[in-house]
């Protein structure tokens, strides 16, 4: 069941009468000091139905159930990998699932299959806010997320974790983020050590080296299409994942298989992932928005005819990241203009609107159906792992990220 605006606006009513405005301005200024001042944390909860979050359970399953199908990495690895292959390990299943939540309910809008952006403040934000704020129905979502994500680098076979990341200007506004997380991998017993992938050495037997140490595991935050796109800068690194690619978590090649093109293939689930359970294919199949390769249309006209106008589509690269290249409800010299340009590099999903939460002001008052938020669902080890929310429609690092509590 969807929470009607008037049930929304009763929860938060509720949650400011058992706090005081203090209270979330003094939760805003503490994680942002923890975090560096350099992220936006929104005030309020994003609300979730209980049995909701069910749904949002069973279809990350089904997901990971899909990504780990070979006969769906069959289907979207048709040409050459840009790094060499071998085969998934359950600890390769790391990333998450989006979803808008609107009037017909849960709809996925995006699957990223590599560790998702500031995934180390997740545990943390939810953690700080039902510690200095008075939650009706808290529910620790994301508690023992970044455990298990030091499981998977760690676990019981000891010995150097190297946190490895990109060097290049786009990903600096995330490294206080990468500090963090390594700082929480330490405090779970893990010997994790922040780097810059590019600055790997290869010893003689084969080791992986930085600052002159050797590392017996790599926890690989650098964006896959990032590495691919700039391939002279990530040499070493390609060289040293093409030597030890048994030491790299999650393998990078999951980056590929995250293309947007698993979304125009949700509709094939029976074939692709054959032994799925009902009920997950269920829930899988009522959370899919319709989504189609753009060139699988001879031109413009027919691709407004299959959506029903240009409003009623997104425009989506089959590879990009941080909503790049993304075009939501497109105008008509948009769609020509991808059309003519880059018909093999993009799908057309159908466009989906974001219920509108309220928004807390200055003075303590409530401005009803203002935020549109996006539910970001973790999956690490190919197991659920907790779930935030973050405000839609602008880069993750900006935007206000918010816990889930359900309702």
């Amino acid at each position: 069941m969807v929470c009607s605006t008037f049930e929304l606006e009763s929860l938060y009513r509720n949650l400011l009468l058992q706090n005081p405005l203090s209270a979330f301005q003094l939760y805003a200024d503490t994680i942002g000091h923890r975090t560096g001042n350099g992220y936006a944390f929104g005030r309020l909860p994003f609300y979730l139905p209980g049995g909701m979050y069910v749904e949002v359970e069973a279809s990350v399953r089904a997901i990971t159930s899909l990504l780990a199908s070979a006969l769906y990495r069959d289907r979207i690895l048709t040409g050459p990998t840009f790094l060499p292959y071998p085969a998934l390990r359950s600890e390769d299943l790391i990333g998450s699932v989006d979803f808008h939540l609107g009037e017909n309910g849960l709809k996925i809008i995006e699957v990223n299959f590599n560790v998702p952006g500031l995934i180390g403040f997740a545990e943390l934000l939810e953690s700080a806010y039902y510690s200095m704020l008075s939650v009706p129905g808290r529910t620790h979502l994301c508690a023992g997320l970044m455990l298990a994500l030091a499981d998977i680098v760690g676990g019981d076979r000891g010995g150097r974790v190297a946190i490895a990341v990109s060097h290049l200007p786009m990903s600096q506004p995330f490294l206080r983020h990468y500090r963090i997380l390594a700082e929480e991998m330490r405090s779970l017993g893990v010997d994790a050590n922040l780097v810059f992938a590019r600055d790997v050495v290869i010893g003689f037997a084969g080791e992986l080296i930085w600052d002159n140490q050797g590392y017996d595991a790599v926890l690989s935050l650098v964006i896959p299409a990032i590495w691919e796109q700039y391939p002279s800068e990530f040499s070493a690194y390609s060289a040293a994942y093409a030597v030890s690619p048994h030491r790299f978590y999650p393998n990078p090649v999951g980056g590929q298989l995250g293309s947007k093109l698993l979304l125009t293939m949700l509709g094939d689930l029976e074939t692709l992932v054959p032994d799925l359970l009902a009920k997950e294919r269920t829930y899988l199949e009522r959370a899919t928005l319709a989504a189609k390769p753009l060139n699988s249309f001879s031109n413009p006209e027919e691709v407004i005819a299959a959506f029903g106008g240009l409003c009623r589509m997104v425009l989506k690269p089959t590879h990009s990241y941080g909503s790049q290249g993304v075009i939501v409800q497109p105008s008509q010299t948009d769609l020509n203009k991808v059309f003519d340009r880059l018909p093999d590099g993009y799908i057309v999903q159908d466009y989906y609107a974001p219920l509108r939460y309220p928004a807390l002001q200055a003075d303590g008052s409530l401005l009803l159906e203002q935020t549109r938020f996006e539910l970001r669902a973790f999956f690490v080890g190919g197991r659920f792992a907790g779930a935030t929310a973050y405000e839609f429609g602008k880069g993750t690092h900006q935007c206000p990220m918010v816990p889930v509590v359900l309702c």
